[in-house]
């Protein structure tokens, strides 16, 4: 008991820090779309835009990795007939108004042919309609709201797990464990509530009515949150669908956990993050995710494994599905890149895009998984698998 309190304590600092960022932002230019960015010569510009600093910085470390290591594969074949690539980097601190500061500056000032990037749901939505007002191919390897296509996606690519095809895949793995008695669960995050109304739509729509459906609030008091772990266990569901941040799930099976009720749940991709799965490994043990890609023998990744843990003098891979999400979508890129003219501008890339495929990427091969008339959305359900956290590694959940 004294060891879940204090991990309680710790996950409450985790969270609390991931608060505590001040931003400053000033106002957003009147941008008129401008295709031409250059004059085939010189280096291409691409932008990265994630939360370089911060409680999000893991995610966008694991994003940025994935692009560099794409990237330096292709310079050790030449670059792009002698082209280099050229990453211009962007904190957007979290915030989607500093968001909007820095894709302005990356589309007007830096005047880059693409951009990469961000990492959580409420940033990617202030970013969406700008790419597609300023006319700029966007690629998306780890933002998974459903509205981030939905709206408009004619300069949006994505490469990451749309949420109902996260929800989809969560559902089946409980129900094909014969439970039936469900909590649904959710941060008091922005993200968290729009995750809960997505769910809600979801379950309603398999004809599942959870037995508990209450956001958890991270800052309350000490007395009501056992209160709340207490009506949890009271509602005695068999297994429990949370959506929000990695800190928010660990402090709810804590929780849970003092109250002697220690059920399965399971939850997004991000919380396949390291600190989170290793540097709490009581607390995440069997909580199960889905995922693009993990650490394992298989032949496949071998190669990308050992490349990857000697380009970044690493013995682990934090936030797998991320990284190899990252890498695939920017060698998706590099391939549209390759089309007479894409590099130099934004509306030949934006069809060259349309058009790529990729027969060797982490994930799978790719034949136009982003062609014209499509959602452009790259990953479905056949490209994810359940895993669980055991013993401070994740592993292929049986």
């Amino acid at each position: 008991m004294k060891q879940l309190r204090a991990l309680l304590a710790l996950l409450i600092v985790m969270l609390v820090a991931g608060c505590s960022e001040e931003v400053t932002a000033t106002a957003i230019p009147d941008i008129q779309p401008s295709p031409v960015v250059g004059n085939g010569t010189g280096d291409i510009k691409i932008g990265l835009v994630g939360p370089l600093t911060g409680a999000n910085a893991a995610y966008a470390a694991a994003m940025r990795r994935g692009v560099l290591l794409a990237l330096d594969e292709l310079k050790q074949n030449g670059w792009l007939n002698g082209r280099k690539i050229s990453l211009i980097e962007r904190n957007d601190q979290s915030s989607p108004d500093m968001a909007k500061v820095v894709l302005a500056d990356l589309v007007d000032k830096e005047r880059v042919v693409a951009i990469i990037g961000t990492v959580s749901d409420e940033v990617g939505l202030a970013e969406a309609p700008l790419a597609n007002h300023w006319q700029v191919p966007w690629l998306v390897p780890v933002v998974t709201s459903q509205r981030i296509t939905q709206n408009d996606s004619s300069y949006i690519f994505r490469l990451a797990v749309p949420d109902v095809v996260q929800f989809e895949e969560i559902q089946s793995f409980f129900q094909k464990r014969g439970y039936s008695r469900y909590a649904l669960i959710t941060d008091s995050s922005k993200a968290g509530q729009e995750g809960r109304k997505t769910w809600q739509t979801f379950l309603k729509s398999k004809n599942i009515s959870p037995v508990f459906d209450e956001p958890f609030y991270t800052d309350d008091k000490s007395e009501s949150q056992k209160e709340y772990a207490a009506r949890v266990k009271a509602a005695a569901p068999e297994a429990i669908f949370f959506w929000g941040s990695a800190p928010a799930c660990g402090q709810l099976r804590a929780l849970l956990a003092e109250q002697d009720f220690v059920i399965p749940i399971a939850g997004s991709d991000n919380l396949s993050l390291l600190s989170f799965g290793k540097g709490l490994p009581v607390i995440a043990e069997n909580i199960f995710l889905p995922q693009t890609f993990i650490e394992n023998p298989n032949p496949r990744y071998t190669d990308f494994i050992n490349r990857y843990k000697r380009f970044f003098n690493t013995d682990t891979i934090d936030f797998p599905g991320g990284v190899a999400q990252s890498y695939d979508a920017t060698r998706l890129l590099i391939e549209a890149l390759r089309k007479p003219g894409s590099a130099d501008n934004r509306e030949i890339l934006r069809i060259a895009l349309e058009e790529s495929s990729l027969n060797d990427g982490i994930i799978k091969s790719y034949f136009k998984p982003w062609k014209s008339g499509s959602m452009h959305e790259a990953l479905n359900r056949q490209d994810v698998l359940m895993v669980a956290w055991r013993n401070g590694r994740l592993v292929y959940a049986e």
